[in-house]
């Protein structure tokens, strides 16, 4: 299992008067940066809605951390003991289930 490159929005600006400008970007920029602007359609639903606006978002791919790595190791671990418990407990159950049909 090798590390990662993980995505990360590193700044985001929302404007409801119009187009997010290039100057308003406070983050220092680097060559492999993403910025990516949209204007989201307003949206009026019977519990949620939200009006028009423009939102800015950069985004900065970098390799995950140590931390980040060890973490989802030992998560992935534990998913693959997990999944043979449990594919062993629907064995088990088929098992019996078949053989009680045999008899």
């Amino acid at each position: 299992m090798e590390k990662q490159i993980i995505e990360e929005r590193i700044f985001t600006k929302v404007s409801y008067k119009g187009p997010v400008k290039f100057g308003e970007i406070t983050v220092a920029l680097e060559p492999e940066d993403v910025i990516q602007q949209e204007y989201v359609e307003p949206y009026e639903g019977s519990v949620e809605g939200w009006q028009g606006h423009y939102e800015l978002n950069v985004h900065r791919k970098r390799e995950e951390t140590d931390a980040e790595y060890e973490k989802r190791r030992i998560e992935n671990e534990r998913f693959v003991v997990d999944s043979k418990k449990k594919r062993y407990e629907n064995y088990l159950k088929l098992k019996k289930e078949f053989e009680n049909e045999n008899q």
